[in-house]
Order: C-alpha cells, then sequence, then structure tokens
C-alpha cells in the first residue's frame, strides 16, 4: 500500500509540472498529429485552436487554417481529391492552402506549429 501512495504522489508531482509548463514543451508540438498517417489530413484542435493538417507522403506536416476564407465555414479533408472542401459553398484549396475552385478567391493561411 505504501508503494502505492509513494507512486501516485511522485507521479502527481510530475503531472503538476507537465500542466505548469505544457506551452513551452516542445514534445507536445511534436507529437500532436504523430498518429496523422502520410497522404492524410484532418481538422483538429492545437493548443485551444482549430487547425487543418496534412502530412504528405514524405511525411511533411502542412498546416492551415481551417476557415474557408469565403464563408467563414470549416473546411473539411477530401481524401479522394487531396484537397480542404468547404461544406457552405464549395470552395475547395490544395494541400497548401490554394485555392483550386471558388467562390473563394484567397487562399487558407499558414500556421506555424
Amino acid at each position: 500500500m505504501v508503494f502505492i501512495i509513494k507512486y501516485f504522489l511522485k507521479n502527481l508531482s510530475i503531472l503538476r509540472l507537465l500542466k505548469r509548463n505544457r506551452r513551452s514543451l516542445s514534445i507536445e508540438k511534436v507529437d500532436f498529429l504523430k498518429g496523422l498517417q502520410p497522404g492524410t489530413g484532418e481538422v483538429v484542435k492545437f493548443e485551444g485552436k482549430k487547425v487543418a493538417a496534412y502530412r504528405d507522403d514524405a511525411g511533411t506536416l502542412h498546416t492551415l487554417s481551417p476557415t474557408c476564407t469565403h464563408a467563414g465555414c470549416i473546411v473539411s479533408w477530401n481524401g479522394e481529391e487531396k484537397s480542404w472542401d468547404c461544406p457552405c459553398h464549395g470552395a475547395r484549396y490544395d494541400i497548401n492552402g490554394e485555392v483550386i475552385t471558388g467562390p473563394a478567391t484567397k487562399g487558407l493561411a499558414k500556421i506555424d506549429v
């Protein structure tokens, strides 16, 4: 029983330290999309904000604002076309956020993570 209490207290202090320093830990930034497979995209929450993230076949992560520049709707990943598509009015963006088809005329903003 003493072992369990010591184990709990030790891990509790580590959790407190992580919670206090979580914004400065680079591991959070490195691991937040570790499970995103090459060739796939997903809208995720990172540090309280939505991010449109795509990992290309070489493993490079592309991160964009998921907010459509035409109507302000949140885009979704289209795995067939490898594009970010807006459900509101049909705007489409490539993996770098550039407009493929309108009505949007401005690309999605890049986000550094």
